[in-house]
């Protein structure tokens, strides 16, 4: 897997969050890996083939599946008290170019609207 460079960006109906960071990408199977590292150690797994996002850190562990104009239902699991949570998105944009990951998405129980994007 290669090294490289990605920048993302995450807006949602309170903030704005950018930052840069080193993350792999797995180009036969369209994997990219990173970490987060700022409150939490985030270990984050975007799946361009499958179109799964996976976030996992001590506290909880989140699988979102991204269905253009399609609702589906995600799992987030709280592991303090082994529970999981099931939350219902609707994604209006899934695009993925050579240098570029474009997701947009609402939480359809919070009615929050999240862009999440990664240049590389």
């Amino acid at each position: 897997m290669k090294k490289r460079k990605l920048h993302i960006t995450l807006v949602s109906n309170r903030k704005k969050h950018e930052y840069n960071l080193l993350g792999e990408y797995d180009v036969e199977n369209k994997i990219i890996f990173y970490e987060e590292s700022k409150e939490l150690l985030t270990k984050v797994t975007l799946d361009l083939k499958n179109h799964i996002l996976i976030r996992d850190n001590k506290d909880y562990y989140l699988c979102y599946h991204f269905l253009e104009h399609q609702e589906t239902e995600n799992e987030l699991t709280i592991k303090s008290l082994n529970q999981k949570i099931f939350l219902k998105i609707q994604t209006e944009k899934y695009f993925v170019s050579d240098q570029k990951i474009e997701i947009i998405y609402t939480i359809l129980d919070s009615e929050e609207k999240i862009k999440y994007i990664v240049e590389f």
